[in-house]
């Protein structure tokens, strides 16, 4: 499975950028991203920086035919999009920062809600969560001698709309709402939070049933 860059991020690029007119740096979902010290010597193709003016302007065109997806992006603040071609010398350089910054985030209270990892391509994301809201995403992908992206989307999202979304992007099973609830319980699974398990009843063999008798 390759990766590649998610199929939104080419709307971004359609709808292009709006300017900062917020602090959206004040926000709990925003990621602070050096791209100097993750990238290196490595020189971003696309930045994106959105905010709501233009996200409202997408959230208006998309609502007439997708309702939902309309309204998730009506409750986005910021969308900011880094996406840097990687020479072969520059990989591991880059995996290092993401790895770096993913500690911070863990640190800092985030949840790693997915990991992919097929050969040498990888894909993180993490999420900013406070009782039922979803806050904020950030997400890494490194694809060798291919890319490498950075995303961070801010605001207060619906969990399960922003699953459906990424979902049918990643083309995985991607319950965020379901992800929220289990990380209530404080443990970890292998694709980010798992909650504890319903204990299991045996069923007796086939056969080994007791027999009732009658009185």
């Amino acid at each position: 499975m390759r990766l590649g860059i998610p199929a939104f991020v080419t709307t971004f690029l359609v709808m292009g950028t709006a300017l900062a007119q917020t602090d959206v740096k004040q926000l709990p979902g925003y990621v602070e991203f050096d791209k100097e010290k993750v990238f290196g010597a490595a020189k971003p193709a696309v930045e994106i920086f959105l905010e709501e003016p233009i996200l409202k302007m997408m959230s208006a065109a998309i609502k007439a035919g997708e309702p939902e997806l309309g309204d998730l992006f009506a409750s986005i603040k910021l969308v900011r999009v880094y996406v840097c071609p990687l020479k072969e010398d520059q990989t591991e350089g880059v995996r290092a920062g993401f790895s770096a910054l993913a500690e911070s985030l863990t640190k800092a209270g985030w949840d790693n809600a997915v990991r992919i990892s097929e050969e040498a391509e990888s894909m993180e994301m993490f999420v900013k969560i406070a009782g039922e809201d979803l806050q904020g995403v950030a997400m890494f992908h490194v694809e060798p001698e291919g890319d490498a992206m950075f995303i961070n989307v801010v605001g207060n999202v619906d969990p399960t709309s922003f699953g459906k979304l990424m979902g049918s992007v990643l083309d995985e099973d991607l319950h965020i709402d379901e992800l929220i609830k289990k990380g209530e319980n404080g443990t970890e699974g292998e694709n980010g939070t798992e909650g504890e398990k319903e204990d299991e009843v045996e069923e007796p063999p086939a056969g080994d049933e007791k027999k009732v008798e009658k009185e």
